[in-house]
């Protein structure tokens, strides 16, 4: 009976002793709430875990966490040739949220790097199909018609685009300089028709003043009066009460 109590005692110490070892050798993974973890048990995925910690005992189970908060993706400067032949680089900037963990982090090796090509080369397919004059005024119309191609892709793995925009369009040296000439010379010519336009203006005035004088002389000359008094000057008038054109100049 001792024997078998014995046994049983020495039994359950290796078994305690055995989980000690197993809980000293396990480790805690922990998930934050901005993340989620793929969960492989000998190594097939079994589905994900939510945040909070997790103990891993030995190898046979792995969790892999991924932040699935929002990011910027910028697509650099590509050089682009127009529908007019104009050699362009043109950059884009968007918001990348992983909404499906399984698709964007084990289905796809590279979710975000195949997403970035699939940028390239639907940014690159659309500005080769407009002039440059279009692509300058078009900044809206490219973004959209980019996210329209490829947006698809992108929610195949698991991935969606938001807020996409053209951030910078560069263009040859000597096209800006050809560019800049012709602004100037618009608002020269802008600046010469304001200027005709007044001297018009003014002459249609003094056509109009004219007109009233000759059909009342009068009024000529109390006109004349009246600019001659303004300079400081003595009227003399003759007999007849009209002015003789005899000026002197004013003493005070």
């Amino acid at each position: 009976m001792m024997d078998i109590v014995g046994f049983l005692v020495a039994g359950a110490v290796v078994t305690i002793l055995a989980a000690l070892l197993a809980w000293r050798a396990s480790t805690v993974v922990t998930v934050h709430d901005y993340e989620t973890a793929l969960v492989y048990r000998n190594g097939v995925l079994s589905g994900t875990a939510a945040a909070g910690r997790h103990r891993l005992f030995g190898e046979r189970t792995r969790l892999d966490v991924h932040d699935t908060r929002p990011t910027m993706m910028t697509v650099g400067g590509q050089e682009i040739t127009t529908s007019d032949h104009i050699p362009i680089r043109l950059s884009l900037v968007g918001q990348v949220h992983p909404v499906d963990v399984v698709k964007a982090y084990h289905d796809t090796r590279d979710s975000h790097g195949d997403l970035y090509l699939a940028l390239q080369l639907a940014v690159r397919d659309d500005v080769s199909r407009r002039p440059v004059d279009e692509v300058l005024l078009a900044r809206d119309a490219i973004a959209t018609a980019v996210v329209a191609a490829v947006q698809p892709r992108a929610a195949a793995m698991g991935l969606e685009l938001n807020d996409l925009a053209v951030r910078d369009i560069m263009l040859p040296a000597d096209l800006k300089r050809a560019m800049a000439g012709v602004v100037q010379a618009q608002k020269e010519t802008q600046r010469a028709l304001e200027k005709a336009r007044g001297e018009q203006a003014v002459l249609r005035n003094l056509a109009n003043t004219g007109r009233l004088f000759e059909g009342n002389p009068g009024l000529l000359q109390a006109r004349l009066i009246q600019a001659l008094e303004t300079g400081g000057n003595t009227l003399v008038f003759g007999g007849d009460g009209l002015t003789t054109g005899k000026v002197k100049p004013g003493k005070g």
